[in-house]
């Protein structure tokens, strides 16, 4: 099992991919092939994990209490206005959740090949990932 985790600390722009796993090499591969435009913050998971950002995302739940592997993907354009007065529908840029499920129906689809999930289990092995200018992951 898996879980694809969509969250926001913004409104909108090109989602990051800021956790992934825990180990489970594919994720990252899945993931780099699935996106149009691969985008990733991997500090984002070393900034929750060591609780400098004092907060947390669904994602984590479900890694924690649900033995669950994953990805944990969310907008960050604009987040100083997230939760503000300043966060307005106005803002949201046309399209922008068009091109995300574009990205997780593909995602979707490349985690169910094979016998991949049948074998997704939390390894503890911190995972090491980059995008390289949003043309490619590794």
């Amino acid at each position: 099992k898996a879980v694809i985790n969509l969250d926001s600390a913004g409104g909108w722009g090109r989602p990051a991919l800021f956790q992934l796993g825990p180990g489970n090499a594919w994720l990252g591969t899945t993931y780099g092939s699935a996106f149009k435009s691969p985008f990733s913050f991997p500090l984002g998971q070393a900034l929750f994990r060591t609780g400098i950002i004092p907060s947390g995302t669904d994602f984590e739940v479900f890694q924690d209490e649900g033995n669950l592997v994953g990805w944990d993907i969310a907008f960050t354009t604009n987040d100083f206005t997230y939760h503000t007065r300043l966060d307005n529908l106005d803002d949201y840029i046309p399209g922008t959740m068009q091109l995300v499920g574009e990205n997780v129906v593909r995602l979707m689809d490349g985690a169910m090949e094979g016998e991949k999930l049948n074998d997704a289990e939390p390894n503890g092995t911190p995972p090491v990932y980059h995008d390289i200018l949003g043309s490619s992951f590794d």
